[in-house]
């Protein structure tokens, strides 16, 4: 039993969140809305707060920003996160998921997370991380609202998470391949509640 128990622990570090955080913030109106403090979290910048609770469930991560916006990785960089910069941001989340996808084809696993979503709960983080495997290679939290945010891929998805583009984001997966799906029941608001504007702070 204990040797059962060290493969899924070492499945599950090899799992690591992919953060996307290569978006143009056109639509807020306040500068890079992921630098943004959030007034109810000491003030503390949109993807830092982002970045404080997926480190409360491993530190296998990384985070994947843009050549057209050095604000995010001065800020990041301040703070000694590993991010990496996609060369081809400006074509789309699409091509950023390949892109970060491809730098981390070693792991078993991804854990598909919006750097905008600074509010979904620990415990559904850890719950999609955990939840990842060969028997469920497709994982996404659901509440009485519907299915949300982050989502699982095991390496399962490796080719055809590398091969999108474009605007064409993971939720073209999760319609193909609906049977794949585990959906984990939670109680958690946020998992559909990005910030794309000033007035979604409030």
């Amino acid at each position: 039993m204990k040797k059962d128990q060290d493969v899924n622990l070492e499945q599950a570090m090899s799992i690591g969140f992919l953060i996307l955080a290569a978006g143009l913030s056109q639509r807020f109106s306040q500068g890079h809305k992921l630098c943004y403090p959030l007034a109810d979290h000491h003030h503390k910048p949109i993807i830092l707060e982002t970045m404080t609770r997926i480190q409360q469930v491993t530190d296998n991560y990384l985070i994947i920003t843009s050549s057209f916006d050095s604000l995010v990785s001065q800020l990041l960089q301040q703070y000694q996160y590993d991010f990496t910069i996609c060369p081809n941001a400006n074509q789309g989340m699409g091509d950023t998921l390949a892109f970060g996808v491809k730098q981390t084809k070693n792991w078993s696993g991804w854990v598909i997370m919006l750097a905008d979503m600074p509010l979904i709960q620990v415990q559904t983080l850890q719950s999609v991380w955990q939840t990842i495997s060969i028997d469920s290679p497709l994982v996404v939290p659901k509440n009485s609202q519907g299915r949300g945010h982050p989502v699982g891929f095991g390496q399962k998805f490796y080719t055809k998470l590398i091969q999108l583009t474009g605007d064409q984001g993971a939720k073209s997966l999760l319609d193909l391949y609906q049977i794949d799906i585990t959906y984990l029941a939670c109680n958690d608001p946020y998992i559909q509640y990005d910030i794309d504007t000033l007035d979604d702070l409030s």
